[in-house]
């Protein structure tokens, strides 16, 4: 900045002395404006949840579940979602986590039993899974 004002010697600004330290005020008040503004940049705001893909375990617990073939009371349901919390239970790990394996196996065992994924706007929210384990 001191280069730019001591090179102009012979311009509009070279034979009046108030007038180049006001440029070099309002150069300096520009810069620390700018620096400023770089400085204390507010960071993006955090990306909102992702939702579940609809098929992934995440997913399928997320909604709540209908039998297909008809209509069951929320006891049977109950007695179903606990027939499968215990099969699972007892499945045997070969590969994957504990917990990854015994979600997989409580769905594929709801699924067995007559259930799906409900999301239709009706769907009673009594009826998750996502509470089993």
């Amino acid at each position: 900045m001191s280069w730019c004002i001591a090179n102009v010697s012979k311009g509009w600004l070279g034979n009046n002395p108030p007038m180049r330290s006001l440029v070099v005020v309002a150069g300096i008040i520009a810069c620390a404006t700018g620096l400023l503004a770089c400085e204390h940049t507010e960071s993006p705001a955090p990306a909102s949840p992702q939702e579940p893909l609809p098929n992934s375990i995440a997913g399928q617990l997320a909604r709540p579940w209908r039998h297909v073939t008809s209509p069951v009371s929320d006891q049977r349901f109950a007695q179903d979602k606990a027939k499968c919390a215990k099969m699972a239970h007892t499945a045997r790990i070969d590969a994957g986590t504990p917990e990854i394996k015994f979600l997989s196996v409580f769905i594929d065992c709801m699924k067995v039993q007559g259930y799906e994924p409900d999301d239709s706007p009706q769907a009673s929210p009594k009826r998750r899974i996502d509470d089993v384990r």
